[in-house]
């Protein structure tokens, strides 16, 4: 049982992201969700977008939080979904 409950929690860990970001107007350009509040990513991808609350249980220990502090994020696509911050004001 501790076996399968420590494979759980090792697999958990490899899925969480490396960062979310959190408290800001993320514009997304998706028509479903124009702005969203935050959103997470790992290795270089986007994994998640949606509110400050969400983000932040997605996140795991090692996990960094950003606060943008209320300030808006546009994000440029260059390498299908790599995110590549384009601006913060």
């Amino acid at each position: 049982m501790y076996l399968l409950f420590t494979l759980a929690l090792c697999f958990a860990a490899a899925q969480s992201p490396d960062r979310v970001y959190v408290n800001g107007a993320v514009l997304t350009m998706d028509p479903a969700a124009r702005t969203v509040e935050g959103f997470a990513v790992r290795n270089g991808l986007f994994t998640a977008i949606s509110s400050t609350q969400e983000m932040r249980q997605l996140a795991a220990p090692a996990t960094q939080i950003v606060d943008l502090a209320g300030r808006t994020l546009v994000a440029e696509q260059r390498d299908g979904d790599r995110f590549d911050p384009l601006s913060v004001s």
